[in-house]
């Protein structure tokens, strides 16, 4: 699929709340590590509710080893753990 059109849906669904796909903004998380896609996406569920929050602390966790160090370190600061 066409990553920015991932991107705008993924935008939506946590502008929304619409935790029955969460999943999906999981699975492009996982399927790329572009700063281009990535950062937006965890700014938005840092922005967002409790659950968005979870969800962005869960997947980076899981994804953090396959990031670029620099997106490494751009994530870990919108979450609050230190970083560049």
């Amino acid at each position: 699929q066409n990553a920015e059109l991932r991107l705008r849906w993924c935008q939506i669904v946590l502008k929304n709340n619409l935790e029955a796909e969460y999943s999906k903004v999981k699975d492009f998380l996982h399927s790329q590590g572009k700063q281009k896609y990535t950062l937006p996406l965890y700014r938005a569920m840092w922005g967002g509710s409790e659950a968005t929050r979870a969800l962005a602390m869960e997947t980076f966790s899981a994804t953090a080893p396959q990031l670029h160090v620099n997106v490494q370190n751009y994530v870990k600061k919108i979450l609050g753990l230190g970083g560049a």
